[in-house]
């Protein structure tokens, strides 16, 4: 039998939760405060079927994926990655203008997309495109140097810029649902065992 997996989902989330599952051990006996750091999207619970949690037969599979990243990420900072003292905490970046229409092989196009974000955000405001890499990676270098103390694992932290590209990060309470991602654990615990042949 061959095991299926959506690529989406292999792709933005069990590939990273096999890592940690792996690596586990050495991170909890590096020195310093160890923590792991997701990128995560703004996702809806109503993207996610828990029944095809590996979004075989739905239309959205990247925000089904990243519904799933900040279930456990909640889960594994309040209980599972606790004791061995790893914190496992979910960033934003925002709408960063990247090389995604690259298969179109216009640079015109990759430029016209990059102005228009800078003029779409000094003009309106809009506060989530980050449009730079660097502006986009800003919450992601904040939480990898704030205190343990200074974070929170049931908070989402959304990276944003002023209008005038100033970058910022304002944090958001996660939806988790408890039971919800004990059951995932559960069943991404038996997908690792299924795909390694151990835990």
């Amino acid at each position: 039998m061959r095991l299926k997996k959506g690529q989406t989902f292999a792709t933005n989330f069990f590939g990273h939760y096999l890592l940690i599952t792996k690596i586990r051990s050495i991170i909890s006996i590096a020195p310093g405060e160890r923590r792991i750091i997701w990128t995560g999207s703004n996702a809806s619970k109503l993207d996610f079927n828990k029944t095809d949690y590996q979004h075989l037969s739905g239309d959205k599979p990247y925000e089904s994926s990243k519904f799933i990243t900040d279930q456990i990420s909640v889960i594994l900072d309040k209980d599972i990655l606790k004791k061995d003292g790893i914190r496992s905490i979910v960033i934003e970046p925002g709408n960063v203008s990247s090389n995604i229409l690259g298969d179109l092989n216009s640079l015109v196009l990759n430029y016209l997309v990059y102005i228009g974000f800078l003029i779409v955000r000094f003009l309106f405001g809009i506060s989530h495109l980050t449009v730079t890499p660097k502006n986009g990676s800003y919450g992601a270098f904040r939480v990898a140097f704030l205190d343990n103390d200074d974070l929170n694992g049931d908070l989402k932290y959304f990276t944003k810029c002023n209008r005038y590209g100033k970058p910022y990060v304002e944090t958001e309470l996660i939806s988790y649902d408890e039971e919800l991602a004990q059951y995932l654990i559960s069943e991404f615990d038996n997908l690792v065992m299924y795909t390694t042949g151990n835990k």
